[in-house]
């Protein structure tokens, strides 16, 4: 705490940052950070250990009361509820009417306190209700350029959502629908894979500076409009390499959030997947694949109820898909190793059985008004 604090006072650090623009900033400023366990991690290779540092850095800086002088709390009163939660974008197009809306999009702060929230704004009460693991349901159409708040009702701790003030915003698809054409800030954007970067003019230089180098490309430049105007939509972005050693690490924050965090990754596709990121259904599981520049590695994977008893454990062919082998309800975890005992990353996959399935609502009532008309599914009816 003491840290955010003499930062903040410098003006080094805002109080409203997002998760990606803190841990942006801690890649940044790492030498800040002197205890020897926290070095020892944000240097550790295992980005899954990094990224839980960053979670837990992240919850104790949305913790701080930054009305309260420069001090921090006896051990054995150190309490880390969240004072605010964030808000990320949703990007929302209207094919039909041929129209691009950018909504807020709350994330869900930890440990139960999500709970009963209500957002106000203008006087009005507005529920927030889960739409996903660690995000609420999009909201209204918000500026993109941030730096707005509102007041949280319903929790004695959390007291306000800050939208960052931000110049640029990076939003991938939609793994947990397999639909490439919902676009919303959930994570970095992994190589290889298409994703949106809506940002300020200001950066094209640094975004012709990733080109020039073969590590960036984009299909598609959108010029927005009115309030937005000095914003551009770059759109069909991949990020080609996962070599960036010639990117300087403290050269910006929109390289930091580019910057692939691993040369390792998992990835999974297909199968029968329930909604909001649950899991898969038990007999329908994932595909599975490594995703790195060496040619093979060791993956092993295990269910956690026999942790002891292995499902796989052997060395594969790196970024070519196979059948994910357990198919039986469980909670399987997934690792992958490099430099013999080094793990490079893991997953958890969970498969659920057909019983534990249970019917919910929709979210939303599919409604598409054009003109004087209203589409709902199969129905027009006319606004009157």
């Amino acid at each position: 705490m003491r840290i955010f604090k003499e930062e903040a006072n410098l003006h080094h650090v805002n109080k409203a940052w997002d998760r990606e623009q803190l841990s942006s900033w801690i890649q940044i400023n790492n030498q800040r950070f002197t205890a020897q366990h926290i070095k020892r991690l944000l240097k550790d290779r295992n980005q899954s250990r990094t990224e839980a540092l960053y979670d837990a850095i992240f919850e104790v800086y949305n913790s701080i009361d930054w009305t309260e002088s420069i001090s921090f709390p006896k051990s054995q009163d150190r309490n880390y509820n969240s004072r605010r939660i964030t808000a990320g974008i949703f990007r929302d197009q209207d094919e039909i009417a041929g129209t691009i809306k950018y909504l807020l999009y709350p994330r869900m702060p930890r440990y139960g306190q999500e709970h009963n929230l209500k957002l106000i704004k203008e006087g009005k009460s507005y529920a927030l209700v889960q739409e996903r693991t660690g995000w609420f349901s999009p909201l209204w159409a918000e500026n993109i350029e941030g730096g707005v708040s509102y007041k949280i009702d319903g929790n004695s701790q959390v007291k306000e959502l800050c939208v960052p003030r931000r110049d640029f915003w990076i939003l991938v698809a939609d793994q947990d629908n397999n639909n490439p054409n919902i676009m919303a800030s959930w994570s970095k954007p992994r190589p290889f894979e298409h994703f949106i970067l809506l940002c300020h003019k200001k950066h094209l230089q640094e975004l012709n500076f990733l080109k020039q180098l073969g590590l960036m490309e984009w299909d598609n430049k959108l010029i927005l409009k009115n309030q937005n105007s000095n914003w551009v939509e770059f759109q069909q972005c991949i990020i080609k390499s996962f070599d960036w050693r010639k990117v300087p690490k403290d050269r910006s924050q929109l390289f930091e959030e580019l910057r692939p965090s691993t040369s390792v990754l998992i990835l999974l596709r297909g199968g029968l997947r329930v909604s909001h990121g649950v899991g898969w259904l038990e007999h329908y599981p994932p595909e599975i694949a490594i995703q790195t520049p060496e040619p093979k590695l060791r993956i092993l994977i295990r269910n956690l109820a026999k942790i002891n008893n292995s499902v796989l454990d052997e060395v594969v062919n790196s970024n070519s898909y196979f059948a994910f082998p357990g198919h039986l309800e469980g909670e399987y975890l997934v690792q992958v190793y490099k430099e013999k005992m080094m793990i490079a990353s893991q997953k958890f996959v969970k498969i659920i059985s057909w019983e534990s399935l249970t019917c919910q609502p929709p979210n939303t009532n599919y409604v598409t008004r054009v003109g004087e008309l209203t589409l709902q599914g199969a129905l027009v009816k006319g606004n009157h």
